[in-house]
């Protein structure tokens, strides 16, 4: 038997409502198979009214519920800040880590490092407050197992689900029925172990490597160093993506689902509802990530993620990625219900629109893998502080010779995503007609934006900013996540030879 997730955590903020609704539903299905896990709800609310509410529901939970409930809200952080300036550390790490120092508004991050710092050794479940905990299993469920990966830079073998879109929220319900499961349990299957044990379960001819195409991976699974420190169920429900841009490359089964008729293909790039999942147990290289429900073995260091702005999931992988070269990501064959409030249809256009601009974290993804692999190098401890420094060197640099990175790095990124259309425009001989004239115009704008200074400059920071504003902000979250990077290390070992940041709701005031 291998270890148990002993921790269940839901990062929130501002919606107190939703996240004791959803953490009920986890404790009643846990308990219903005689787990017992302890909670953490991270709370990254601004408004004192809502962090009053979250602590209130906790605290009416708890006379429900024999599980142990923690809180870790701004008090309790601001508390552990100060923890650590006396320990010779600085504490404005801490808050950029997890809260928004810099006022941006889009916190997105903080609650995911807030959750590592006060789960440290420990494998986690981290559920986000509007991922329910309605269980079903892959439409096309199979037994065995897959090892899904790429092999550099490019977008082959991207993404290792397959898509079923649906016009409505009745439809996705009645497409899957949710079964009673042992949910824990199926992240145990794979989370904190080593692959070579994981492939050791199965009989040689049910597991399916022909996708395995990362020669460095391949070499770390034989040598018995492989190992799977995160875990992922599939979704049904809201998409939880900005955009449609990645329905337009779709492959196999799911492309041919889409784009059978014009009509299904301007539905499904209209309504945010789709199932997604694996048809059985997959080992991937993590090239594709969103953390709505992520088991984490954090037991050994994992690095902190970019706390402000969007693509933080993608920053994380990255970071990841280039720290624990020999991790892989376990996708399983089950979906869990992505129940969004307040989502609205994606509006006409938002397919290819987004070739106009750029987020945060993607122009971090293209600095971090920037680092020469010769530079990072050594244990992961060493691999983060290796990488930091890197950043921290770009976020010293004027910001003029900043962007001038920037501009070349996007500017291959783009070539390269543009070539990849342009060959799926050639594998598909431009048809059927309706996705290739989006193609197409997705390909036209990108190249229109490439002509204008303003696409290296994040969407979230120009909307809010002038463009000389908005540059230097980037700088100063470019230095600040170098310098988090840098000095993760000894903040978790800080953090472990103390308290945990999280407070038991019985102990709370107020």
């Amino acid at each position: 038997m291998g270890a148990k997730i002993s921790t269940l955590a839901i990062p929130s903020g501002g919606r107190p409502g939703l996240a004791i609704s959803t953490l009920h539903g986890y404790l009643e299905a846990f308990e219903a198979f005689g787990r017992r896990v302890e909670v953490v709800l991270v709370d990254t609310s601004a408004d004192p009214d809502d962090r009053r509410a979250y602590r209130e529901g906790l605290r009416a939970l708890r006379r429900r519920t024999t599980a142990r409930l923690r809180y870790l809200g701004p008090e309790q952080w601001e508390a552990l800040a100060a923890r650590v300036e006396r320990a010779g550390l600085d504490p404005e790490l801490v808050r950029f880590a997890g809260s928004d120092p810099m006022g941006t508004g889009q916190a997105y991050g903080a609650a995911r490092n807030r959750v590592l710092l006060d789960t440290l050794g420990q494998l986690v479940l981290s559920v986000d407050d509007d991922v329910r905990c309605s269980i079903a299993a892959a439409p096309h469920q199979r037994p065995g197992l897959a090892l899904f990966t790429g092999h550099g830079p490019g977008y082959d073998n991207y993404d290792p689900h397959d898509y079923w879109f649906f016009d409505d929220r009745a439809q996705v319900l009645a497409s899957q029925p949710a079964v009673a499961i042992d949910l824990l349990g199926l992240h145990e299957r794979q989370l904190g172990r080593r692959v070579d044990e994981i492939l050791a379960q199965f009989e040689p001819e049910a597991i399916d490597d022909t996708e395995l195409r990362d020669p460095a991976l391949r070499q770390h699974i034989a040598a018995g160093r492989a190992h799977v420190p995160i875990t992922f169920l599939g979704l049904r429900g809201d998409a939880g993506m900005y955009a449609p841009t990645w329905h337009l490359l779709k492959t196999g089964a799911s492309r041919q689902r889409l784009v059978a008729t014009e009509d299904g293909y301007r539905r499904a790039l209209a309504s945010r509802e789709l199932l997604r999942c694996v048809p059985c147990p997959t080992l991937t290289d993590g090239r594709w990530y969103q953390g709505t429900m992520i088991g984490l073995d954090n037991r050994r260091l994992l690095p902190p993620t970019i706390p402000v702005m969007r693509y933080e999931d993608g920053v994380f992988r990255i970071v990841v990625h280039r720290c624990l070269p020999d991790a892989m990501c376990a996708h399983l064959p089950w979906t869990a219900l992505h129940d969004r409030p307040g989502a609205t249809p994606w509006a006409e256009g938002s397919v290819w629109k987004t070739a106009a601009w750029t987020r945060m974290g993607e122009l971090l993804v293209r600095l971090l893998l920037r680092a020469p692999a010769s530079e990072v190098l050594g244990d992961r401890a060493a691999r983060m502080r290796a990488l930091g420094q890197h950043l921290v060197s770009l976020g010293e640099l004027p910001v003029a010779a900043l962007f001038d990175v920037i501009e070349a790095e996007t500017r291959t990124q783009k070539q390269r995503y543009a070539d990849h259309l342009q060959q799926l425009l050639r594998r598909h001989d431009g048809r059927p007609r309706w996705w290739a004239d989006d193609v197409r115009r997705h390909l036209q704008l990108l190249r229109r934006s490439l002509e204008s200074d303003a696409l290296c400059v994040p969407l979230e920071l120009r909307e809010r900013h002038s463009l000389p504003r908005a540059r230097q902000l980037v700088r100063t979250i470019v230095a600040r996540y170098g310098r988090l990077l840098r000095a993760w290390p000894e903040l978790v070992e800080a953090v472990r030879d103390g308290q945990r940041p999280s407070v038991a709701v019985e102990h709370l005031d107020g």
